[in-house]
């Protein structure tokens, strides 16, 4: 499994977490609940990489919400073994830096 993949089941989850109309939203996730979304899933569980936030990176690049195509979630802070890991979502339009 490409670490494509995981990063996709993850976006989808993570819309359930995003208010109606936000511009942007905060959330934090257990590990053993995004396992649970990976397991479900078919998928493995999180590797030891993604403890680390470079691990993560591809996830902004994802562009999951056609109809808002400069939003997109990041990892704010990875706590593994205690809350989780924490994303932020944002609509960056105008954000002349987003690549």
């Amino acid at each position: 499994m490409t670490q494509q993949e995981p990063l996709a089941i993850v976006a989808a989850r993570l819309a359930a977490y995003l208010p109606p109309g936000a511009d942007e939203a905060e959330c934090t996730i257990p590990v053993d609940e995004i396992n649970g979304w990976l397991a479900a899933a078919d998928a493995p569980p999180l590797p030891a990489a993604a403890q680390e936030q470079a691990w993560w990176d591809g996830l902004h690049r994802r562009r999951d919400y056609p109809a808002l195509p400069n939003a997109r979630w990041r990892v704010e802070r990875i706590d593994w073994d205690g809350a989780g890991i924490t994303f932020g979502w944002a609509d960056a339009r105008g954000d002349a830096t987003d690549g």
